[in-house]
C-alpha cells in the first residue's frame, strides 16, 4: 500500500508566506502489513495548517463476489451476481466439479448481474470467475 501525504499550511501571516515558498513539505512510505503508523506534523516557524493523508489501494483484491439463487418461472431459476465492482466476470455451471460450463461473461463495468437458468433434474453448481484485465502496456511500448 503506498501511502502519500502533503501539509497544506493556512495562508496569512509572513511565516506561512515563507512556509508556502521554501518549507512545502511532503511525506510518501510504503507501508507494511499489521504495523501501526504515527504521523506527526510540526509547523515551522509557527506556522499551521492540516495534513492531508491518501491510501493508494492499487493492487488489492475486491472482495469476492455474492451470488443468490432463487426459483423464478416454471423450470427457471434466478441467478444474481452482485458486488464485481466493475470487474468483468464469467459465471459458470458444472455437476460434477471437474468440468465448468460457461453460463454468460459479464462485461467490465456493471456491478450487478441477473440471469436465468434451466432447472435441471440434478443438482447444478455455479460459480463465478473474476476475468482479469490485461495489464496497461509498459513505456516505450507501441
Amino acid at each position: 500500500m503506498r501511502i502519500t501525504g502533503r501539509w497544506v499550511p493556512v495562508l496569512g501571516g509572513a511565516s506561512a508566506l515563507f512556509s508556502c515558498l521554501f518549507l512545502n513539505a511532503a511525506l510518501t512510505f510504503t507501508a507494511v502489513a499489521g504495523a501501526d503508523y504515527a504521523i506527526a506534523v510540526d509547523g515551522a516557524l509557527g506556522t499551521a495548517g492540516d495534513f492531508t493523508l491518501a491510501l493508494d489501494l492499487t493492487g488489492f483484491p475486491q472482495p469476492p463476489p455474492r451470488m443468490s439463487f432463487e426459483i423464478a418461472e416454471s423450470n427457471m431459476g434466478r441467478l444474481r451476481v452482485a458486488g464485481l465492482a466493475g470487474q468483468p466476470a464469467a459465471v459458470q455451471a458444472t455437476l460434477d466439479f471437474r468440468s465448468w460450463d460457461l453460463l454468460q461473461i459479464a462485461p467490465a463495468g456493471p456491478d450487478d448481474l441477473e440471469l436465468l437458468v434451466p432447472l435441471v433434474g440434478s443438482a447444478r453448481f455455479y460459480r463465478t470467475v473474476i476475468v482479469p484485465l490485461p495489464s496497461p502496456p509498459g513505456p516505450g511500448a507501441r
